[in-house]
């Protein structure tokens, strides 16, 4: 399962990545921090639906379908254009999260389904800030409780800035903080979202994190540049 998800989570970045500078021309605003946090929203509601789709039929297949059901949870979700709304279910303390929900009845009415989460599948958290203190602050989310696998979704670090920092060297700096080996953290690295006008020159890049100094990767260029096919 681990290796499935971990392709299902690099399409999923695939498909997203082809349309960031489509995206980038479609989400504008005179207020650049409005503009890149809109962008963001587009970017997690257009994964999320992705890998829903990837992954959702295989979670579903271990669960008993009188019993269980598997549902996204995310605040918003996505057209086939770029326009955001809000989601029918919301989010479920995360950014984005798969859950298993059995049905339950409701309090006064026994006719009544009430579903009830009761496993984290996949959490994902995205914080494109390129402040690392936000971005430990969320990171901090996905350590805390007990889940299958976790993604943390970052702004690449500037490949041009002053201290070199690879996306390896970040990621492992934000597994340095988790507190016990053998968990399923996986780091997805995506263009800065001022930087999308010029994603095809950009790599995206999937970590696996299987303990200290063990790593699986998998990293594609932007697709929307057919020269980088």
């Amino acid at each position: 399962m681990r290796s499935s998800v971990m392709q299902a989570l690099a399409q999923a970045m695939d498909a997203v990545g082809r349309r960031l500078p489509e995206a980038a021309s479609a989400i504008r605003d005179e207020d650049v921090g409005c503009q890149n946090f809109m962008r963001s929203k587009w970017l997690a509601a257009a994964f999320g639906r992705k890998v829903f789709e990837l992954l959702g039929p295989e979670y579903r297949c271990e669960l008993d379908p009188e019993r269980h059901g598997v549902s996204l949870r995310m605040s918003h979700r996505v057209s086939e254009g770029f326009s955001l709304e809000r989601a029918d279910r919301g989010e479920f303390l995360y950014d984005l999260a798969i859950c298993r929900e059995r049905r339950s009845k409701g309090v006064s009415n026994q006719a009544v389904d009430v579903p009830v989460v009761d496993e984290l599948l996949l959490i994902v958290e995205s914080e494109l800030d390129r402040n690392s203190r936000s971005v430990l602050a969320d990171f901090g989310k996905l350590i805390v409780g007990k889940f299958r696998h976790r993604l943390m979704i970052l702004a690449a670090p500037e490949p041009n800035g002053r201290q070199r920092v690879t996306n390896r060297d970040y990621a492992a700096y934000l597994a340095s903080h988790i507190p016990t080996p053998g968990e399923c953290f996986f780091f997805g690295f995506v263009p800065h979202p001022e930087a999308w006008h010029h994603a095809t020159q950009w790599f995206w890049e999937l970590l696996e994190w299987l303990g200290p100094e063990c790593w699986e990767e998998a990293k594609m260029p932007a697709m929307s540049d057919p020269q980088l096919a």
